[in-house]
């Protein structure tokens, strides 16, 4: 799982290397460098708006999560969830909360949390803020790893941090 863990943030933090301009952008690439980390590992992915059909085991379609990425036992019997993401560009607090909110029931590896910040400090109240969500929800359970992909627009950079339940 460590591996899974460490393949995904380099994939995300390669996207870095791209010289996005817009949130589309960064939102495409970004899925796009989940979806090739779900093919490796011989997952099942779920999202849109990428362009059509990606991938062979990709569905351009929302599916519960902005993506998802899990295996099956079969057709239609969910076996296990390795990642459910939310992606929210706004700048919008309420939105970003109501975003992250989704992920902390969710029974996946990994849970993350793609979103944008101005400046420092608002990336410390954010992370601050959903750090203290984890902790103080009982649906989140310890050991629960979550990963902050965080998007310094004031440094135009992009940056990928874990979080785990305590």
């Amino acid at each position: 799982m460590e591996k899974f863990i460490e393949d995904v943030i380099i994939s995300l933090e390669a996207v870095n290397d791209l010289k996005l301009k817009s949130d589309n952008q960064w939102t495409v690439a970004l899925k796009k460098a989940l979806i090739d980390v779900a093919d490796n590992y011989g997952l099942l992915s779920n999202c849109s708006n990428i362009g059509g059909q990606y991938k062979k085991n990709h569905t351009d379609y929302e599916w519960l999560y902005d993506i998802i990425l899990y295996s099956n036992k079969e057709e239609n019997i969910l076996d296990k969830v390795y990642l459910a993401g939310e992606s929210e560009w706004s700048y919008n607090r309420g939105n970003l909360e109501n975003d992250f909110s989704k992920l902390l029931p969710v029974r996946a590896k990994v849970r993350l949390m793609v979103y944008q910040v101005r400046n420092e400090n608002e990336y410390n109240e954010l992370r601050n803020r959903f750090i203290r969500m984890i902790e103080e929800s009982s649906s989140a359970i310890k050991d629960d790893m979550y990963l902050f992909a965080v998007y310094f627009h004031y440094k135009n950079e992009f940056k990928v941090e874990e979080y785990t339940k305590k």
